[in-house]
């Protein structure tokens, strides 16, 4: 474990990115046409909007370039009762990494793109963990993600640090990077294992890459409040003017919020199942368990797609995930990105 000036220094070096050069953007452009939106309010709230609805919102360099000098402002400022606001244009939040440009430049033997791209988008959803009360930070700040629609990937990592994530009836939160030779990255060894994903559960998200609704979502932790999107609108217009030196912004938050299922959890549904085949020791036992396990004829459809969904994902990203994810069992956010 990382003593607290160990770590201290590690956020220092993370804030100051001297490790290499990239291009700049401005982190408080408010041009419509730009990839990442900026908006100040006189209540001390700032709404970020992700900016590439015909890309889904997906991230690419220049958004993960804004995105952390505007967070890393944020970390250094002294002011109080600041809201941070995520949010996605068009119809979701993020569907992840825009995988097409980093592979363009490999194809290119551009190398140096998706180095950069990675380093700072982990140094970007650091930033976000960093702010958060819930894992020991001291900032007078609250994130709050608005988790609309697609929520994947990189969109989750992104996220997920948030002290508030809310999420609706549209919500597809998953990370699905085995299906394409990647693994669970930007901090997923860490956050899918906690609370009632700490083990089996976990591990399952991981190595599958299912798609969590709404319900999954508040049953796991993954997310904090359900707000129908027919709220939404309302919800960020009182977030963008509530006084927050009277009102904490969870209670602004939980004006608009309601109850949620959690019947219709998928995961909770199928809880036990899950735990008998994912509880193992190797990734050919996963497989085994699926295969030779007794399960209730009502798991036999789940049983089925979920063997045929492993069978097409990378070995390699599989095996690299259950050892990523068994190491993260109890590890803290700062080694999750290591």
């Amino acid at each position: 474990k990382m003593s607290t000036i160990s770590r201290i220094h590690k956020l220092r070096d993370h804030l100051s990115c001297n490790n290499f050069k990239h291009r700049k953007f401005s982190a408080s452009s408010t041009s419509t046409s730009s990839p990442v939106l900026r908006q100040d309010f006189p209540n001390g709230s700032l709404m970020i909007t992700l900016n590439r609805p015909k890309a889904l919102n997906s991230l690419n360099l220049e958004m993960v370039q804004s995105l952390h000098s505007i967070l890393k402002e944020v970390y250094h400022e002294k002011k109080k009762n600041r809201v941070l606001i995520f949010k996605g244009a068009g119809k979701c939040f993020c569907a992840g990494g825009d995988v097409r440009a980093l592979r363009e430049s490999s194809i290119q033997k551009n190398l140096e793109y998706p180095a950069q791209f990675l380093k700072l988008e982990y140094m970007t959803d650091y930033l976000v963990w960093s702010l958060n009360p819930n894992v020991g930070s001291q900032k007078d700040t609250t994130v709050v993600a608005l988790m609309n629609g697609y929520t994947m990937g990189g969109g989750l990592g992104f996220s997920v640090g948030s002290h508030i994530k809310v999420v609706n009836e549209t919500t597809s939160c998953s990370m699905p990077e085995n299906a394409i030779g990647l693994f669970p990255d930007v901090g997923g060894s860490f956050f899918l294992n906690r609370g009632k994903l700490n083990g089996a559960l976990g591990m399952y998200l991981g190595l599958t890459g299912v798609r969590l609704n709404a319900s999954d979502c508040i049953w796991s932790g993954l997310a904090t409040h359900f707000v129908p999107s027919s709220k939404l609108n309302e919800l960020e217009e009182a977030l963008k003017v509530a006084d927050y030196s009277k009102e904490n912004p969870l209670k602004v938050v939980e004006r608009f919020s309601e109850p949620c299922n959690e019947q219709e959890s998928f995961l909770k549904k199928h809880q036990n199942a899950i735990e008998s085949c994912f509880n193992a020791k190797s990734i050919e036992d996963v497989f085994k368990n699926l295969r030779e396990k007794k399960l209730p004829e009502e798991f036999k459809k789940w049983r089925e797609d979920t063997l045929s969904s492993l069978e097409k994902m990378s070995p390699t990203s599989l095996k690299y995930c259950f050892a990523l994810f068994n190491l993260g069992k109890n590890s803290t956010v700062e080694e999750a990105f290591e």
